[in-house]
């Protein structure tokens, strides 16, 4: 099945069910990877306390880089359908996954973030 045709209102609803899930998602995976951030940097500092010759980099938890959120993603289709004149909508098999299932292209590197930072 390439597309399917579903009633615009539950696809408004669960993008913005989806949004609220990620946001706070991104927002404890933000707090962990802050409060990690605070404990390299805190270790680095004892290191090069005791050892002048210390290489100054900082390691971020398992995961060097900073967690993202994709909430303008959502934004911009759930603006779009809100300009949608008609009481249902034809979207793509990409598109049931991305707005339906919650399966984005980045979303295997922010369920990563979260579960190294949110704890």
């Amino acid at each position: 099945m390439k597309s399917i045709t579903l009633k615009t209102d539950h696809v408004h609803l669960a993008l913005q069910d989806n949004r609220t899930k990620h946001l706070n998602e991104y927002e404890a995976s933000l707090h962990g990877y802050h409060k990690a951030a605070i404990q390299a940097v805190k270790a680095l500092l004892d290191k090069v306390k005791d050892d002048v010759h210390a290489q100054l980099w900082v390691r971020v938890g398992k995961d060097e880089t900073k967690p993202e959120s994709h909430e303008k993603d959502y934004d911009l289709v759930l603006e779009m359908l809100s300009m949608h004149d008609s009481e249902h909508i034809e979207i793509s098999q990409g598109d049931f996954r991305r707005y339906i299932k919650d399966e984005w292209d980045w979303s295997k590197q922010h369920h990563g973030h979260s579960q190294v930072y949110a704890r």
